[in-house]
């Protein structure tokens, strides 16, 4: 019995979690950047209505499949681990 790879179209959602994956962490180190920025102007690090905003747009701009309240779940889950990393 021979298993056979599937073809590369089918890989196409790894691919696409791989970028994401970059994304998140290229996105970490601009978050400890601006971390530091702020620190050393004294100023809040949180941004409640900058964060609504983007909420905003996100949904604005969402097509599906995913519903609008699971890419604010998404989201949410994402400003936690950016904002409690070092």
């Amino acid at each position: 019995l021979m298993i056979r790879r599937p073809p590369r179209s089918t890989l196409f959602p790894y691919t696409t979690l791989f970028r994401s994956i970059e994304k998140l962490n290229e996105r970490a180190r601009i978050v400890l950047e601006i971390r530091e920025i702020k620190n050393q102007a004294n100023l809040p690090i949180l941004d409640s209505q900058r964060e609504q905003e983007i909420m905003t747009k996100m949904t604005l701009k969402n097509n599906g499949p995913l519903g609008n309240q699971d890419l604010k779940e998404i989201y949410r889950h994402i400003l936690h681990y950016m904002r409690n990393f070092e």
